[in-house]
């Protein structure tokens, strides 16, 4: 796996495969400087937690959800966090999160799980705070998949 992180910065982004988080309902445009972006990689590790909440999200389209939802959201995001925290088996993981791309990137995981666990727990992290600020300003955020 690439550098896992959430990229704040539209002049970060190289190419156009990248999922964008939107504050506010989808306007018809991309790339604002309000939103957070994520490798489709990146973002599928969030998928089943934001399914529990959100069962019409796909990371292929345009999906809608509201602040309360995302904040419930978050809060299993925080758990996704914490359980990462124990280093668990890569069978136990695989209940909780998903890898977009299968055999590449649960192997790079398995050979470098300290390293790219911290890195996840760091991208859920800011994502979460991100999540939690723009929910105070806005009633929905939107997710337009890659």
């Amino acid at each position: 796996m690439k550098t896992i992180k959430m990229i704040d910065d539209v002049q970060e982004l190289k190419g156009t495969c990248y999922v964008e988080v939107q504050p506010g309902r989808y306007t018809g445009e991309f790339w604002s400087k309000d939103s957070v972006y994520f490798t489709d990689e990146v973002f599928g590790l969030f998928s089943q937690a934001i399914h529990q909440y959100a069962p019409a999200y796909s990371l292929w389209g345009v999906t809608k959800i509201t602040a309360d939802t995302w904040l419930l959201i978050a809060e299993e995001l925080n758990k996704l966090a914490d359980f990462l925290h124990t280093y668990p088996e890569i069978e136990d993981i695989e209940t909780r999160m998903t890898f977009v791309y299968e055999e590449e990137n649960k192997k790079d995981f398995v050979l470098n799980q300290k390293e790219i666990t911290a890195q996840i727990i760091d991208a859920i992290q800011s994502f979460v705070v991100w999540i939690k600020k723009t929910c105070q300003t806005h009633s929905s955020m939107t997710i337009l998949g890659v």
